[in-house]
């Protein structure tokens, strides 16, 4: 089962908790062969923490960048140290690309060709009913992917 992990960056730090909680126990209730995530600050960060930190090798942890050269640098060695696989997309310097990319991890389309579908999304959304974790989980429905939201509090 391939996972995504969508969510707010501006996580509020409180919610770090939230994050890592559910991430726990959806990979317990599930058999996760792969986590995807977006390399951005916030939820992502959080999730890819508590995924390194929960199951070191027992499923794959790909981290999806949209842009060459980022997470910035606060997030970059995060990202280098708790991905088993970064998938360098290398789209435009441009507001575009965050959606396409979710896309993309949603398709499991890279550079070097399909990695397969994901099976569920897991949303991390403080509700706004606008935004780049509203816009994946519709389109997640949209291609049959199943999605379990959970609502976090930004700053």
């Amino acid at each position: 089962m391939i996972v995504v992990v969508s969510g707010i960056r501006d996580l509020h730090p409180d919610d770090v908790f939230v994050v890592k909680a559910e991430v726990a126990m959806f990979g317990q209730a599930r058999s996760v062969s792969e986590w995807r995530t977006g390399g951005a600050m916030g939820v992502d960060a959080a999730a890819l923490s508590a995924l390194w930190e929960l199951y070191p090798h027992h499923a794959a942890r790909t981290t999806w960048l949209p842009v060459s050269g980022s997470p910035p640098e606060a997030a970059r060695a995060l990202v280098q140290r708790c991905s088993s696989e970064i998938i360098d997309l290398g789209l435009p310097r441009q507001p575009a690309s965050f959606p396409k990319r979710n896309k993309l991890m949603l398709d499991g389309w890279t550079p070097t060709g399909p990695r397969g579908k994901a099976d569920w999304l897991l949303a991390f959304t403080d509700r706004r009913e606008h935004g780049g974790t509203a816009g994946t989980s519709d389109l997640a429905r949209a291609i049959g992917v199943q999605v379990q939201v959970v609502e976090v509090r930004a700053r």
